[in-house]
Parts: C-alpha cells; structure tokens; sequence
C-alpha cells in the first residue's frame, strides 16, 4: 500500500487531512508534519524522520508531498538520507 506524508509550515497540513477525511472519510494511509515556530527546524527534522519510519513501515512507497512553497526545503533533506541508495524513483 502506498502511504502520504504532508509536510508543511504551521497548521496547513492537519487542516488538508482534516478537510480531506471530512469529504473521504477516515485517511489511515495519511500523516502529517508540521513546521512550527515553537519547535523550530530541529524538532520538525526529528519528527519528520520518526513520523517517515513509522508511517512507511511495510508500505510499498511513501508519497511526501506539499503545496507549492508551504514545505520548508529541509524537508526534503531530512528524507533524503532515509531513502537507501538506488531505491528512489
């Protein structure tokens, strides 16, 4: 089963999935992370990985995604070294 990651700034990602599982229903293939400015970058990194490992554990793929500028660039750095070489698509 492929699964979604939504990573954003502030509140944008849990209010998508919110408003997404209001239309679908429940999203169990759904998480979410969110950059806040309690948290900073060094807490979103952490939870980002632990969050990417969890979420991912048995699926076929994890899809990361985010609206156009709403995910900070580390983001993707903090996944990059979760992805074992030659395994990306």
């Amino acid at each position: 089963m492929l699964r979604i990651l939504i990573a954003t700034h502030g509140s944008l990602a849990p209010a998508l999935l919110a408003s997404a599982n209001m239309v679908y229903g429940e999203l169990p293939a759904v998480a979410t992370v969110s950059l806040t400015e309690e948290g900073g970058i060094e807490a979103f990194r952490a939870e980002f990985e632990q969050t990417l490992r969890r979420h991912g554990a048995g699926a076929d793929g994890v899809w990361c995604c985010a609206t156009w500028s709403a995910a900070p660039p580390t983001t993707w750095h903090a996944a990059l070294h979760l992805i074992p070489h030659g395994r990306s698509r």
